[in-house]
């Protein structure tokens, strides 16, 4: 658990585990008792028997001008009496006095102060002190004795004063709070004198990679840092408040960081100066969202108006606003009261002594005809009032307002047109950034009465207040700014242009700087078009007229330019209309990040329908067909009619102004086999009809197989003939917009379109489009295509990509195997070359959700990726044959599983260690073999034993079963334990398994050399297909083979570790490639020769021919037996002994090596690296848990050695809690 205080003069207390706010202390911190840190204390400040502890403070107890380089307060508390810890850091001189009353320095009483309670595990004091140790504290007591910190090297260093003096000087540690519901994440950086690093920038923000914000005393020298790309050091504003506490940095010592983005919070022991460069610092970072949100910034709320033309009321939309949705406005936006805007300007039409303000307007309010390049409009306030850091920016489109200081006065003329008004809550510290990009934009300003007491650090506020324009680069500016908002603030980025750049801002300033297509409302004239080329990086434009909840607007009346990101939450309001001319006039962006926002207004450019997405697939013989929506349930449902229904099934809907005549609906349709046109010839296999309306902005794309179908205006008629044949159909609602893409697509297959009735009105932008239905064919590069298009759906729209074809494009692009339902020739042939970039053939018949297919019948083709979530269907087939299929059975312990695969296909894959058979036998269990009979899961795929020095008995886990260790009898005895019934048929003579036997020392055979270190057991049941079995374990002398069971008594005292993994038959010969490698000492072998002659790596495995040319290393994948497939790979943090050589190594990132501190303990087994001789690591992050047969010494780099990886969550997040603490890494 965690626990904040903040002092001022009264206390605020904040604890890690409350949802809400800081509290009000109960008591004045001067109480020796009632309040939650003298309660902390209670066990420093008096005797008590089994509470220890270790105190240090630069300015210690009774102990005047103390001089040391360190800032370091604080104290470690431990009980001798349970496994119960604390670590106290804190700001205050001269406190506690240990083990006399309390005592709270009076003097303190004036300044502000932090205290961070952090309750830990014992185990987690070494890692504290580790960081402690560089900053050199000033111990002043510690009474912990030495059998509890026995096995803490650094604790011991830090109480007995030895200080390091070599390398490294800085150091990064981690620790977690105990708290079962929801322990908290610490992070400890530290730096010693030794180290010239500035602490906030070399060591926070390198380590963090983020911006942070800072509340600390500052020097004249160091000053806020923006330099970089968003890793700067930003200075709060002093005075703050902290939840009705007044503070400044006066008068407060404290020293504390904010990350932004994130929610890290951190204390800092030394104050913004730079003299810490040559100091001793150090870092307490706590990942924690609540205490992060308490300690960011203090804030309002953020507010967009939008009143439609021939309205004289707005709509708005608040960036907090629980309902997500445009409210009505209150009263006429023409009134000076009542409603929002009228609220906020109240104080600019009037005169108010604490509130001063810059207007700009390049139609000044009475100034008529002024000649500017300027389309700017808006208004920055602040308060100038004592103790307040309180500011707004107005952006609007609004000529000639407002008047300044003469009252409200909206210009009626304005009714009959649109405007937006956008009001941003803001810090005074950030008008200068606003400033900055208003300058390039030249506004002309028509009121300021700011003081320049209020910005004399504000240089661009004090060149635009005079008028002084830029005339050397840059020519563009992007600044970024806050919105005022503890609960949720709102990140607002300004882009702006001077006259001199000659960008066109829309696309080379906003698409160059989101790297996102835009959906673009504004005027445009006849040269700037919707912009589609290059990939995602679009401009597309919203058709007029449009929707703002119920007020109609239009590009003709409404003058408002704004833009929505493609994906995002971004909203943009643009001050120049999407005009070519713009290019040469100064121009402005105001963007905001905020998916209230930005919901609303992609509604307005996209006026959504709920049916968005369906697919159809009808099974051969089968009248009716299967339905899944995009947004419905995980299943197919069945389909309400026949398909040869002319009504009342999704797609005669969806159909129903193609067969049928709407003057308001207008479709183009293709087919390779068109209605009633016999025998046409033609490559290309696409069938589909792109459907629009011409009243409003919709559209469909439907996308099928069925040949000859639909015919244009004449009614529903499905082709009976087509029953007997699977089909697939799948329909699209799209916007208008989107179109153009599809049609880039479609150009490059050719399709036969037999009917086209979309006017060249509704195509006009639409180059693509125009070429299809002119029937143009591309000869020049690019001979593919990728196209991205999105569904119509405001809750969850769907992204459809669009390519062609299998190996060379929808492998490529996706970067991931794929599985394909296809007709196939007797050329291509499943493709497993490259890694996880393979072609897998789904095997025929098939079913779906009970309606049985085969692909003889059925012309569909697609695929589905693997892994991911992307389905394609496919316009061409891909011929491909499995080969021969066998049967195989697959035996397991307590169970019978059958199944028809094809085994040539497999074993290959297999062998090149490329196919994952838990996703191949996910498809099966999918898309069942009507030759399977039964398909039962398995009571075991993997089980681990971990067995702890000194016991004998173990801890156990099931792969994917029991989430935590079970307790099993002792190993000393064959029976009741999983291990001993897992050897029985290996310690005795069993007719029908044969096994080879592996170890470096192997039973009674003393001292053998060799380089190995592998131990294990591989075993097959050759009278039963598939029944196979892998050991690996760490045991020297064990099994002995056929010669009954017995642990080695001497093992007792050690740690061992024992895996059981359940495999196929199919899967040995891999193992033994690797195996191979490793040149384990093979002491048994009894697998016959007519198994060994199928799998050549295992025959020479047992022959002893040991690899020696390239590759000199093998990964390889297997799969235990189960219907989930636990996924195992033979090739973090580590878990081993290790010598003087290799450390822990952090210098590539994110692939680092960091070792596991000794002791550990294994579900309340304790275990060390002196009696333990398992080798084991986790993945960091991931779900892998590999054991290893060799320590991480530097000379296993000259001998064999091999790893098992088996990526299971549960066995990953138990051995995970045991690897919580870790070394330094370096």
């Amino acid at each position: 658990m965690i626990q904040i205080l903040y002092l001022m003069i009264i206390k605020q207390n904040y604890f890690a585990t409350v949802a809400g706010t800081w509290d009000d202390g109960a008591q004045p911190l001067s109480n020796a008792n009632q309040h939650s840190f003298a309660k902390t204390v209670k066990d420093v400040v008096r005797n008590q028997n089994n509470i220890k502890f270790l105190a240090y403070n630069n300015a210690p107890p009774s102990v005047p001008s103390m001089k040391t380089k360190s800032n370091s307060k604080g104290v470690m508390i431990l009980s001798t009496a349970a496994n119960s810890a604390a670590w106290i850091v804190h700001t205050v001189p001269g406190f506690p006095t240990a083990r006399t009353p309390y005592s709270w320095p009076v003097d303190e009483k004036a300044r502000g102060h932090l205290l961070i309670c952090l309750t830990i595990s014992k185990s987690q004091i070494n890692v504290i002190t580790a960081s402690l140790l560089l900053v050199q504290p000033m111990v002043h007591y510690n009474d912990i004795p030495e059998t509890e910190t026995a096995g803490m090297p650094y604790f011991k260093k830090l109480a007995e004063g030895k200080v390091p003096t070599l390398p490294p000087f800085t150091s990064r540690r981690s620790i977690r709070t105990e708290n079962a519901r929801g322990p908290v994440a610490v992070h400890i950086y530290s730096k010693s004198e030794s180290s010239k690093y500035e602490i906030y920038k070399k060591v926070i923000v390198k380590v963090m990679k983020k911006t942070i914000k800072v509340w600390s005393r500052r020097d004249n020298i160091l000053k806020g840092e923006c330099r970089g790309s968003q890793r700067h050091i930003r200075l709060i504003k002093s005075p703050a408040a902290i939840n009705g506490h007044n503070t400044n940095l006066e008068a407060d010592i404290t020293n504390w960081a904010v990350s932004d983005p994130g929610n890290i919070f951190c204390h800092v022991d030394k104050p913004y100066f730079k003299n810490q460069t040559r100091e001793p610092a150090m870092a307490v970072c706590i990942e924690n969202n609540d205490i992060f949100a308490r300690f960011n910034e203090i804030a309002a709320q953020n507010r967009a108006v939008y009143k439609a033309p021939g309205q004289d009321t707005g709509k708005i939309i608040e960036a907090t606003a629980a309902a997500g949705n445009w409210q009505d406005g209150a009263a006429l936006i023409a009134n000076d009261q009542g409603h929002s805007f009228a609220t906020v300007l109240q104080n600019v039409v009037r005169d108010n002594g604490n509130i001063k303000f810059l207007a700009y307007n390049n139609a000044p309010p009475g100034v008529p005809s002024i000649k500017t390049k300027s389309n700017s409009k808006g208004i920055i306030i602040l308060s100038i009032a004592p103790a307040t850091d309180s500011a707004a920016w107005i952006v609007h489109t609004v000529p000639g307002f407002p008047a300044a200081r003469t009252g409200y006065n909206w210009p009626v003329a304005e009714n009959a047109r649109g405007h937006l008004l956008i009001c941003l809550t803001i810090s005074e510290s950030q008008i200068n950034a606003i400033a900055a990009s208003l300058l390039l934009v030249q506004p002309v300003i028509y009121y300021n009465d700011i003081p320049q007491t209020e910005t004399a650090g504000m240089p661009y506020f004090n060149k635009l207040a005079e008028g002084k324009i830029p005339t050397l680069p840059p020519f563009t500016s992007r600044q970024a700014i806050r919105t005022q908002d503890a609960r949720n603030p709102v990140t607002v980025h300004i882009y702006s242009k001077s006259e001199s750049s000659k960008y066109e801002i829309y696309k080379k300033v906003i698409v160059k700087v989101l790297k996102k297509t835009i959906k673009v409302w504004s005027r445009r004239d006849s040269k700037l078009k919707g912009d589609c080329r290059g990939s995602q990086r679009h401009i597309r434009l919203i058709k007029s007229p449009a929707a703002i909840n119920g007020h109609n607007t239009n590009l003709e009346s409404d003058i408002t330019n704004w833009a929505v990101s493609d994906p995002g939450n971004i909203f943009c309001h643009i001050d120049k209309p999407y005009f070519k001319n713009q290019t040469r006039e100064p121009a402005m962006a105001v963007c905001i990040d905020n998916i209230n926002i930005l919901t609303r207004f992609d509604a307005i450019a996209a006026q959504l329908e709920d049916f968005h997405k369906t697919i159809v697939y009808k099974a051969p013989g089968q009248p009716n067909g299967k339905i899944i929506l995009a947004t419905a349930a995980v299943s197919w449902d069945v389909g309400a009619q026949a398909l040869s229904s002319p009504n009342r099934h999704s797609f005669a809907m969806a159909l129903q102004h193609v067969v049928g005549d709407n003057p308001n609906v207008k479709f183009l349709a293709y087919n390779n086999a068109p209605p009633s046109v016999p025998s046409i010839k033609t490559k290309s296999n696409s069938k589909g009809v792109i459907i629009l309306a011409t009243n409003e902005d919709s559209a469909a794309w439907i996308v099928h197989t069925v040949p000859g179908f639909p015919a244009a205006k004449t009614g529903y008629n499905w082709p009976l003939a087509e029953n007997a044949r699977g089909h697939l159909l799948i329909c699209l609602t799209i916007l208008e917009s989107q179109i153009n893409a599809i049609a880039a697509s479609l150009l490059l297959v050719q399709p036969v379109i037999y009917y086209n009735d979309i006017p060249k009105t509704e195509t006009a932008g639409m180059p693509y489009f125009n070429k299809l239905a002119e029937g143009k064919i591309p000869t020049l590069p690019p001979f593919t295509s990728r196209q991205t298009i999105r569904t119509q759906n405001d809750a969850a729209p769907v992204t459809v990509h669009i390519y062609k074809i299998y190996k060379k494009v929808i492998v490529k692009v996706l970067k991931k195997t794929i599985k394909v339902w296809s007709r196939r020739d007797s050329k291509l042939k499943g493709d497993c070359r490259g890694s996880q970039r393979h072609i897998r053939l789904i095997k025929s018949p098939a079913a779906i959700n009970d309606h049985n297919t085969n692909l003889e019948a059925d012309i569909t083709n697609w695929v589905v990726s693997d892994p991911g979530k992307k389905s394609n269907q496919r316009t061409s087939d891909g011929k491909c044959s499995f080969g021969s299929l066998e049967k195989i059975v697959y035996r397991l312990p307590n169970n019978t599983v059958y199944h028809v695969v094809c085994k040539n296909f497999l074993e290959e894959a297999i062998i090149k260690g490329t196919i994952n058979l838990a996703g191949y036998e996910k498809i099966h269990r999918l898309i069942k073999n009507a030759t399977s009979v039964t398909d039962h899961d398995t009571d075991l795929k993997a089980a681990i034993l971990y067995k702890a020095p000194a016991q004998n008995t173990g801890k156990a886990l099931i792969g994917g079963a029991a989430a935590n260790w079970q307790v099993y009898p002792a190993i000393t005895g064959l029976v009741d334990h999983s291990f001993g019934r897992a050897v029985e048929h290996v310690v005795a003579l069993n007719a029908n398994n044969k096994f080879i036997a592996y170890s470096n020392v192997p039973p009674d055979l003393p001292k053998v050399k060799t380089k190995s270190n592998s131990k294990g057991v591989l075993m097959m049941d050759p009278g039963v297909p598939d029944a196979a079995a892998w050991i690996v374990h760490t045991v020297p002398g064990f099994p002995k083979a056929l010669r009954g069971y017995v642990f080695p008594p001497a093992e007792i005292q050690k740690g061992h570790l024992l895996i059981c993994l359940t495999i196929k038959e199919s899967q040995i010969d891999p193992i033994a490639k690797t195996l191979r490698i490793a040149t384990p000492l093979i002491y048994h072998s009894d697998i016959p020769d007519t198994q060994m002659n199928s799998r050549p790596n295992l025959k020479k495995l047992v022959d002893g021919e040991s690899r020696f040319m390239p590759p000199l290393t093998v990964s390889q994948e297997i799969s235990t037996e189960n219907a989930q497939g636990l996924k195992v790979t033979i090739y973090s943090k580590v878990w081993t002994t290790r010598d003087n050589i290799l450390k822990s190594d952090c210098r590539k990132v994110g692939r680092n090596i960091k070792l596991i501190t000794s002791p550990i303990s294994i579900n309340g087994d304790a275990s060390t690296l002196e009696n333990d001789v398992s080798q084991w690591l986790v993945s960091e992050a991931g779900n892998k848990f590999c054991a290893i047969d060799k320590p991480y010494h530097k000379s296993q780099a000259k001998e064999p050695a091999m790893a098992i990886c088996i990526d299971d969550a549960t066995i990953f997040t138990r051995f995970n809690e045991i690897a919580v603490n870790v070394e330094n890494c370096l």
